[in-house]
């Protein structure tokens, strides 16, 4: 019981981590980000690429951070990294 309870905290912080970078992602990318694509779709498109892309990078995604300051500034990083990732997409493909 007590690994269950260590387990599930490190999988949402891997699942949170990773949605940050896809979600912002997501939510800039052409065809994706248009106002046609409602924001439930956006969403639901950008936790399931998480889901699945959670086992592949598992062995690339750092610890969990003790301190909540830090965990701020890594999920922020990782939806920069996004937002950056989404807005190049979207001036080449324009």
């Amino acid at each position: 019981m007590d690994f269950l309870n260590e387990l599930i905290p490190a999988a949402v912080f891997e699942v949170l981590f990773v949605f940050s970078r896809i979600g912002a992602a997501i939510s800039i990318f052409p065809g994706y980000g248009e106002f046609y694509v409602t924001p439930r779709i956006r969403l639901v498109i950008a936790l399931m690429m998480s889901i699945i892309l959670v086992g592949p990078l598992d062995a690339v995604i750092p610890p969990e951070p003790q301190d909540v300051g830090t965990l701020l500034l890594m999920i922020g990083g990782e939806a920069a990294i996004g937002a950056f990732v989404g807005l190049t997409a979207q001036i080449l493909l324009s």
